[in-house]
């Protein structure tokens, strides 16, 4: 069911094939058509150009891989020590440490899953219609708070006999996390490393950061026990918050905006070196509704 990428075959020189695929991908509207000759215009056939192709490693040393290779490095690195798979990996035995005997563990997780298939339905709504760094930073500031809130209360709650009949605030702390982690630092990443990586190196980049987020997962899960163990819960939840802090901060000023961007949009940008502050207003044109 699903086409070769036009883009991939433009670089082979399959123009006809690419024009189908488009198509079949976009449609036939007047707007998908100036994309797909814009996007044909910055191929050359195969076999026509004059000049060498690059090697592996002259296109992984170019400016239009390496900075959106470590954009996606932070923005996995921030998502993962941010706890969003602790959160999962452990939930029972966490729901036991910060509700308590006062809910139901299992009632609260339950709660809690249900609240995470309807946020990753809400995100999937969100990437359509707002912009990339502003779902991000509310995503990253969001998830700081609510971890940093979770963190100060069970403080409260384990030297203050008074917060020990207030269980219900940790489930709402906890729901907020699922809820800001939910729409921004996990689903972004994962969307933009489709939108930020030339054709010609989309699958070592992708490859790369899709690794090191995974080794980065792996990192996460088998220090949680002695992070918890060290620290306390309370302990644990304020470090990922200073993390989620700290990654939301450099995102800040290093993630550019893709959205309503083509992707020869994009790649030129970085080939001219992106400045941040140029692309906090997605630029605006007459083929914005088939963008990015």
């Amino acid at each position: 069911l699903c086409p070769e990428s036009p883009s991939w075959l433009l670089s082979k020189g399959k123009t006809g094939e690419a024009d189908a695929a488009f198509r079949w991908l976009r449609g036939h509207d007047a707007d998908a058509l100036k994309e797909f000759q814009d996007m044909a215009s910055s191929y050359s056939p195969a076999g026509e150009s004059q000049e060498p192709k690059p090697t592996l490693l002259q296109n992984i040393s170019k400016k239009e891989f390496v900075l959106p290779l470590l954009i996606l490095l932070v923005f996995f690195f921030t998502m993962q020590f941010s706890g969003v798979n602790i959160v999962a990996f452990y939930s029972i035995s966490l729901m036991q440490t910060t509700i308590g005997s006062n809910i139901n563990e299992y009632l609260a997780m339950l709660i809690v899953d249900l609240v995470r298939v309807i946020t990753s339905l809400v995100a999937c709504m969100l990437l359509r219609v707002v912009g990339r760094r502003p779902l991000a930073m509310l995503s990253g500031c969001g998830t700081t708070i609510s971890l940093a809130g979770l963190s100060i209360f069970l403080y409260f709650q384990t030297s203050i006999p008074v917060y020990q009949n207030l269980s219900w605030m940790s489930l709402i702390f906890l729901i907020s996390y699922i809820i800001f982690v939910g729409i921004g630092l996990f689903p972004l990443p994962w969307c933009m490393s489709g939108e930020i990586f030339p054709v010609a190196t989309r699958g070592i980049g992708s490859g790369l950061t899709s690794s090191f987020n995974f080794i980065s997962f792996f990192v996460v899960i088998k220090t949680g026990p002695s992070l918890f163990a060290a620290f306390g819960t309370n302990g644990t939840f304020m470090i990922y918050g200073i993390i989620s802090l700290l990654g939301t901060l450099v995102l800040y000023m290093i993630l550019p905006e893709t959205k309503n961007r083509t992707l020869q949009q994009i790649e030129e940008a970085f080939r001219s070196g992106w400045r941040t502050s140029e692309s906090k207003t997605p630029v605006a044109g007459p083929t914005e509704q088939s963008k990015a």
